[in-house]
């Protein structure tokens, strides 16, 4: 993450979004990070609407700009495709 210029937190799930909170580098890492206010609300409690406008909003960028891929980070045959076209790094290094 360390190496990242941009962490972006489209969406709270606690294995995801708690790597950036519980890294060693957590002061270097948060002035890269970009998080929306609901998603930080979510880190709180979850809540079904705004995941919901989320998502729309996900589909509103989408449509205009096919080029932007999301990952799904729960779809292995996606994330070993963005793996194997160097899109992302399965292994977390903070150093």
């Amino acid at each position: 993450m360390k190496q990242a210029r941009t962490i972006f937190v489209s969406h709270y799930h606690g294995d995801h979004a708690g790597a950036v909170v519980v890294s060693p580098d957590f002061e270097e890492l948060t002035k890269k990070t970009i998080i929306y206010a609901e998603t930080a609300r979510l880190l709180v409690e979850e809540d079904q609407p705004p995941m919901m406008g989320q998502l729309r909003w996900m589909n509103t960028l989408q449509k205009p700009h096919p080029e932007i891929q999301f990952l799904v980070a729960h779809d292995n045959k996606l994330l070993g495709a963005f793996e194997e076209n160097g899109l992302v790094r399965l292994e977390l290094q903070f150093d």
